[in-house]
């Protein structure tokens, strides 16, 4: 099944669209989305890298996330909305800023990730799953 979802940063210089049915949603709760947000958690949907297009000038910047993994993080660098990131984890995949969606109550998550490191004012649905950590594609 194909699934259309269209989204870009504040000030509208990059919009992004893809085709590509999401393979997850998730909070993730690492120092690294803490400092990014400014918040106690960022939220993301994970798309095949292949299904998305991106008009206008995405910045990006590397960092190395709380499980070693080289990250690569998108932002437009006239607004600085985060937008997306790229992990050596899963090089296939593009994550997508839930915010920046053009209709975000498409965001459905069913995972947290990262919850070791959690705040304690950052409170999080017990209904989703929770790993202390980035679980494993193959369980």
């Amino acid at each position: 099944m194909i699934t259309e979802m269209t989204g870009g940063c504040n000030c509208e210089g990059v919009r992004y669209r893809t085709t590509g049915e999401p393979v997850a949603a998730a909070h993730c709760q690492c120092r690294t989305c803490q400092r990014e947000t400014g918040t106690g958690h960022s939220s993301h949907v994970v798309v095949p890298a292949a299904t998305v297009t991106i008009e206008g000038e995405v910045r990006e910047y590397r960092t190395r996330s709380d499980s070693g993994a080289a990250t690569i993080r998108g932002f437009c660098p006239v607004c600085g909305s985060s937008l997306l990131f790229r992990t050596s984890s899963w090089p296939e995949m593009l994550f997508l800023t839930a915010g920046t969606l053009d209709d975000p109550g498409r965001f459905a998550p069913t995972l947290v990730v990262f919850t070791a490191h959690a705040q304690p004012w950052d409170a999080m649905d017990p209904a989703l799953h929770h790993f202390p950590g980035m679980p494993h594609a193959d369980g």
